[in-house]
């Protein structure tokens, strides 16, 4: 009697169902509400655009039905632009689909000290400045460029830096989900939902491909999201529409299909103290295809981060006039409009949104167990980048007379959808030990802040992180918006320069730019990899999970 008396003080009161359901309701409602008025509306822009005919001075304007869809298909560019995007991303997925697991399966195998060593190794894609690779460009280095070879040279450069980029992120995610595996009775399911999911991302992204690296290319050999920026170029608005709809169909389509893939398999991410981490590792000699995989990784990583840095300050210091080719002030303001705008962005909506709603379906659970189909919702968006809605939005700031303005900088997408996945399950894989400590008598919330929020900070660190590096990198939208020079943010000056054919201006910028933010970001995500990475664990929910 004593016992069961005791046991029930111990037991900490449920939140009543309607409280916790309008509660959630609550948190995931600014989500809810970008989502609707930022990334629905302009993609229900796009598809309303698509079926318009356009004019430059009105916009859209009247319904013309499948014209717009006729005059593209009709067009030979645009069906040689599917036919090499079809061969990029076949490169692509070569690059992902091997090698990054092999990688992860023999880093997680060898020892403590090599392991790290090799971690750190693949940290320097993580920072990976993608402008710099232009320093391969015809430029530069002529004798990769013979015209028999180009459309080969620029496959191999971006399936080079596909594989350091799938490497070093593959390093991560695999390796989560092998110590997943191993908590689970040798479980490969985490293993082999995040591998599918890898494959569908890889083909989302490589349909709204768009960098610095397509302007080396010749006419008629590009891929569709340059095709999409020659029709913007040629104020062909109707076709713009059509493509950036094309896009958004695939790429939401493969983003709905991933998720289901995630929520069937009740993925969880979890942090777990050092001791149990090491506990699950499986200590044996890697396999020659794992050796084979570091070294192939390894020059990889090298090629696409360190060389074209160094190789930008060198061919700075040999031109005559050095570093002095772009004034301080330059810098400074070049500075200003590629790093501020996505990063008051990212701090002050992209991550309290996505947090909140993550604690809202992770934690709050206002459906039950059901929660996590929520994510459904938001599925289509997945793997949007900024390139199928940047059209929508430069016609939004157009109206608006924002164009060339400091605002019109701003990233399209004010919602992180992959922010808010990653967030959600985090929070799915720490309510469970949250839960249990309140069972056990800690108060509510000091288990809250111990299990929930401090474990969760690293990782919302990370994803800012990554999300300000690939922001500073874009390159579509500030083509679109930023007109002046004032305006030019770093990987437009690149692309300028490239055009004009001042290499000098173009390798002083990725010396003064993308080198001090490589070498930023490296000792940030260096840190995480160390302190924090290695301590995720990914696995398919229990049975016991409320």
């Amino acid at each position: 009697m004593s016992i069961s008396t005791s046991s029930s003080q111990t037991t900490k009161p449920k939140m009543n169902s309607l409280l916790r359901g309008l509660l959630g309701l609550l948190l995931l409602f600014p989500a809810c509400a970008l989502c609707s008025s930022n990334l629905f509306l302009l993609s229900f822009n796009t598809l309303q655009g698509s079926f318009q005919k356009f004019s430059l001075r009105e916009g859209a304007g009247e319904f013309i039905g499948l014209v717009n869809y006729q005059n593209l298909f009709e067009n030979p560019a645009f069906t040689e632009s599917m036919v090499f995007t079809a061969l990029q991303i076949v490169v692509r997925l070569l690059a992902v689909a091997i090698l990054p697991l092999l990688l992860a399966q023999a880093v997680n195998t060898i020892g403590k000290k090599l392991s790290l060593g090799i971690r750190l190794l693949f940290t320097l894609p993580l920072a990976f400045f993608g402008p710099a690779l232009v320093m391969y460009g015809p430029a530069y280095m002529r004798d990769l460029w013979g015209k028999a070879s180009i459309k080969g040279t620029f496959l191999l450069l971006d399936g080079t830096a596909s594989l350091a980029v799938a490497c070093a992120l593959g390093l991560i995610i695999y390796s989560a989900a092998l110590r997943g595996g191993n908590e689970s009775n040798g479980s490969r399911k985490p293993l082999l939902i995040t591998w599918a999911a890898a494959f569908l991302g890889t083909i989302a992204f490589s349909l709204q491909s768009f960098n610095n690296l397509t302007s080396l290319m010749p006419n008629g050999d590009a891929p569709i999201g340059y095709y999409l920026y020659v029709t913007v170029r040629n104020a062909q608005g109707g076709l713009t529409y059509s493509i950036s709809q094309i896009m958004l169909f695939f790429v939401s389509i493969l983003g709905i299909v991933a998720t289901v893939l995630i929520l069937s398999s009740k993925l969880q991410l979890k942090h777990e103290p050092r001791n149990e981490v090491e506990s699950l590792a499986a200590q044996n000699n890697p396999s020659i295809p794992g050796w084979v995989a570091i070294v192939l990784g390894g020059i990889a990583a090298f090629a696409v981060t360190l060389i074209p840095l160094f190789m930008s300050v060198a061919k700075t210091l040999s031109f005559p006039d050095g570093f002095s080719t772009l004034e301080f002030s330059s810098i400074l303001r070049m500075w200003g409009v590629s790093i501020l705008p996505p990063l008051l962005v990212i701090l002050f909506i992209q991550l309290p949104v996505a947090y909140l709603g993550g604690l809202a379906i992770g934690v709050v659970r206002p459906f039950g167990k059901s929660s996590n189909w929520l994510l459904l919702l938001f599925s289509p968006w997945l793997f949007v980048t900024s390139v199928p809605l940047a059209f929508a939005t430069f016609e939004s700031f157009r109206k608006m007379e924002l164009v060339n303005s400091p605002v019109a900088l701003i990233q399209p997408i004010l919602l992180s959808v992959p922010m808010l996945f990653i967030l959600t399950l985090f929070f799915s894989g720490q309510h469970f030990k949250w839960q249990k400590a309140r069972e056990e008598g800690t108060s509510s919330m000091s288990a809250f802040f111990k299990y929930l929020i401090i474990p969760s900070l690293p990782l919302a660190a990370l994803m800012a992180a990554l999300s300000l590096l690939t922001a500073a990198q874009d390159l579509f939208m500030p083509l679109l918006t930023g007109l002046s020079v004032e305006n030019h943010t770093a990987t437009t000056n690149i692309l300028m320069f490239l055009g004009s054919m001042k290499p000098a201006g173009t390798s002083s910028i990725i010396a003064l730019f993308g080198l001090p933010l490589f070498i930023f970001f490296f000792i940030v995500f260096a840190a995480l990899q160390v302190f924090y990475l290695n301590r995720l664990v990914l696995v398919s929910a229990p049975k016991t999970t409320k």
